[in-house]
């Protein structure tokens, strides 16, 4: 068994627009809904710029994502001892509770889901975009990391890292 894991990005960046896609329309369907049903006029300009300007923040963190990344470093390095990611640095087997496929917005789009023991612990040594990435899962329901986007396949990387976790015990 090859002890080492590289994942490395996906380069079809029309694959990676198409599934960011369906947010864009979505939050565009939201600006028209709330702004055209709102007619206070003291209300309604500053709700439409709010709206807009939240709009160019989410085009704009897409297009860093698709097109301003190296897509020459690794997204993960997977190894006996642990997962290495450049966010996070090196994440111990005996610091990760679970590795696990999961879905994203929709049943195609499959991820690698960390579920961390001390998700706190690990923020300590993330850079701000890993930070980021720590706060949201404590809001909503899904795992602490996740990997996506990859040319490895998803369940190898889960058999991977679940034949290590089952090392430690």
């Amino acid at each position: 068994m090859n002890n080492k894991l590289i994942l490395m990005n996906n380069k079809e960046i029309i694959g990676q627009f198409l599934t960011m896609f369906p947010m864009i329309i979505g939050v565009s369907g939201l600006y028209y809904i709330v702004a055209g049903g709102l007619n206070i006029p003291l209300i309604s300009p500053l709700l439409r710029y709010l709206i807009v300007l939240f709009l160019i923040i989410m085009i704009i963190t897409v297009l860093y994502g698709l097109w301003i990344r190296n897509d020459d470093q690794p997204v993960a390095i997977l190894d006996e001892k642990g997962i290495w990611m450049s966010r996070h640095g090196l994440i111990y087997w005996d610091e990760i509770k679970d590795v696990v496929i999961y879905h994203g917005p929709s049943p195609e789009i499959r991820l690698v889901g960390i579920w961390l023991n001390d998700p706190a612990n690990i923020s300590r040594q993330s850079t701000f975009s890993g930070k980021m990435e720590l706060f949201w899962p404590k809001i909503f329901s899904y795992p602490h990391i996740t990997i996506s986007n990859i040319t490895t396949d998803v369940d190898e990387v889960v058999r991977f890292a679940q034949s290590h976790l089952s090392k430690r015990i």
